[in-house]
């Protein structure tokens, strides 16, 4: 069985779906690249209170500030679409001020996060594009929510053993 994980872009407009790994993918020409960084863990601080002559310190919370990482993207020019056409399509799908929703897929979930771009997409090139007919992005986003989402899973249990102190006949 192979267990490929699906990882698509829904532009912030909700009008198209990029997947961007996984079956199905390059379904628009965009594919994802290699060096993916701050996707996987949660930011957090923990907010320490210390205290005169007092040994060691109190825990005073957890701060979880916006998640901001980076991730590559390939698009390429094919089926006679060039890659000029690729590259504004999925530029169009991108705001700054609108979150567009970044999906992750496995068989046994979904989970979703809301990103918007937090830089300019760098766009990594030796050659003209248009020529080459593939380039490489980078993509600096920010999660002002930083938490994955997903949907909810309720899972219905009976305990075997009386535990409300009646006898049930």
């Amino acid at each position: 069985m192979e267990y490929r994980t699906e990882v698509s872009l829904i532009s912030w407009d909700g009008t198209t779906e990029f997947i961007l790994a996984g079956p199905g993918e390059g379904n628009h020409g965009v594919h994802l690249a290699s060096g993916v960084d701050g996707i996987y863990d949660l930011p957090l601080s923990v907010l320490v209170t210390e205290h005169a002559f007092q040994r060691g310190g109190s825990y005073g919370g957890t701060r979880y500030p916006p998640r901001r990482f980076a991730f590559g993207v390939v698009i390429y020019g094919e089926g006679g679409f060039g890659w000029d056409r690729r590259n504004s399509r999925w530029r169009k799908a991108w705001s700054s001020e609108h979150d567009s929703t970044l999906v992750i897929k496995t068989p046994t979930s979904r989970r979703f996060m809301r990103v918007r771009l937090s830089e300019t997409p760098q766009l990594k090139t030796d050659t003209d594009p248009n020529q080459s007919q593939v380039e490489r992005y980078v993509m600096s986003v920010i999660a002002l929510d930083p938490f994955w989402y997903g949907d909810e899973r309720v899972i219905e249990w009976t305990n075997p053993t009386d535990t409300t102190g009646i006898t049930v006949p």
